[in-house]
């Protein structure tokens, strides 16, 4: 389909005017030349357990499925990209009861060079109301595309009950994409 250009100020423009005053843009698909858009795109999940304790925690996303560039490293969890521009980053870890009487209360947190730049609502847990949800992160973050990174800890204030990370890649990832510069 054919983009067309639009009027931008003054009255409504007949039919006869538009075909006589705006000219058409041709269909994108059809351009040479296009532009090319490329950027790192990461998806990690968390497939190691680990356990958790008041304070904050770094979380390690251990598996990636797509890690363009390699920039996302697993062995130090964090995400280095060398593109300078603007990322989507989406992350989601949840907690998990492994025994004793469930009573604490989880944050999940993202930095950038060491720093909170976000941190999810909190999830309180008590006897009286056990449902576990997910803690959930989405930004737009930039990133300089030499020194910056990103790394992710979750920050837990436990009262009784012995607590892990859930491990699955459905409700425990790490997403990143960039998006311009």
């Amino acid at each position: 389909m054919p983009l067309t250009l639009r009027q931008t100020k003054g009255s409504a423009l007949t039919h006869a005017e538009m075909d006589a005053n705006w000219s058409h843009v041709s269909d994108y698909t059809n351009l040479t030349n296009k532009p090319t858009i490329e950027g790192p795109i990461v998806m990690a999940y968390h497939s190691v357990k680990q356990n958790l304790s008041t304070g904050a925690t770094a979380i390690g996303y251990t598996t990636t499925t797509v890690n363009t560039n390699s920039y996302y490293d697993t062995s130090t969890a964090l995400f280095t990209p060398l593109v300078p521009g603007y990322y989507q980053v989406n992350l989601t870890m949840a907690p998990e009861l492994i025994s004793g009487t469930p009573e604490a209360i989880f944050q999940l947190a993202l930095y950038k060079n060491g720093t909170i730049i976000a941190i999810s609502p909190t999830c309180t847990v008590t006897s009286t109301t056990p449902i576990l949800s997910n803690n959930n992160i989405s930004v737009i973050v930039y990133l300089n595309g030499t020194s910056d990174y990103l790394a992710v800890g979750y920050i837990s204030t436990i009262v009784s009950g012995a607590w892990r990370t859930a491990v699955n890649g459905v409700t425990c990832y790490f997403q990143a994409a960039w998006i311009r510069s």
